[in-house]
């Protein structure tokens, strides 16, 4: 399997059509083809079903897109490594984070170094631990953002200087909205919006009851949505409100979750992901 013909059968995704990638790509339409089923013979699975007027993917045809799209951009970001002016630190640094106020000490220093280094780009992706380790472990990203525990055996990593704890999301024309603590008995039979990860990971409070739960979360924003639409409460980061109507309350006897910035310890640093470590340590010693 050619990185190649995986460029291809991207193209014609985006295309809807065998015709319009094979003009893109200034293939003809029966060389485009052609290479389209041998990658289906070679795989033995059907990735396209083909109609009048476009092609629709299949499930075979989606897990491919899936990987393909991984593989040309490791590539990709391979070559730019390979290719980067080591004189001019000129390149981009990946990182994946989680949504925190924490890492406001990252910005910092990116800010500073891109003073230093304007050639430098940086590419922020957010996510939840469990798929920002999978980013790093596939070489996606640079560096990750993560909450809580590391794997010291995998990662090298440095803990952020502050912690995070768990709020509750209300409006402010709720009666949760008068607290200044939100205490367990407060809390009790309401319905709760919580993070998927925190659930994975037992953050929640003990006293917390699966029958509460009505819904869960990726992203904060699109929880505070929900709650401005009175689904229920969410169960949130402190400062993680993006929404004028609604407020956080803490919660009472919250655990602290401290912030670490992990990369892959048999990764070999490049020369702008070096210089961004050695930057990194002023703003979070």
């Amino acid at each position: 399997m050619e990185l190649r013909v995986l460029r291809y059968f991207l193209t014609v995704i985006e295309e809807q059509s065998i015709t319009h990638a094979a003009n893109k790509l200034h293939l003809t339409q029966p060389t485009l083809s052609r290479q389209i089923k041998e990658l289906e013979d070679e795989l033995g699975k059907q990735l396209f079903i083909r109609g009048n007027r476009q092609i629709t993917l299949t499930d075979d045809g989606y897990l491919l897109k899936k990987r393909a799209e991984e593989l040309v951009e490791l590539a990709d970001k391979t070559l730019k490594e390979m290719t980067m002016n080591d004189q001019n630190l000129s390149g981009e640094i990946v990182i994946g984070s989680g949504e925190t106020i924490c890492i406001e000490p990252i910005f910092k220093c990116i800010r500073e170094l891109q003073k230093q280094y304007p050639h430098i780009q940086f590419h922020i992706i957010s996510g939840t631990k469990d798929d920002l380790q999978d980013l790093l472990d596939q070489g996606l990203v640079d560096f990750s953002i993560i909450i809580d525990n590391v794997d010291k055996a995998k990662y090298h990593y440095h803990t952020l200087p502050s912690y995070d704890q768990f709020c509750i999301l209300t409006r402010y024309d709720d009666s949760l909205a008068l607290k200044d603590m939100i205490k367990e008995d407060d809390l009790k039979d309401l319905p709760l919006i919580v993070s998927k990860q925190a659930l994975k990971d037992h953050y929640l409070p003990h006293y917390i009851q699966d029958s509460q739960i009505v819904s869960t979360y990726n992203l904060s924003f699109n929880a505070s949505l929900m709650v401005k639409q009175k689904m229920g409460y969410a169960l949130v980061l402190k400062h993680l409100n993006y929404h004028p109507e609604l407020t956080t309350i803490p919660l009472q006897n919250s655990e602290k979750l401290k912030w670490h910035i992990i990369w892959k310890r048999q990764a070999i640093l490049k020369p702008v992901q070096k210089i961004f470590i050695d930057y990194l340590m002023k703003y979070i010693n």
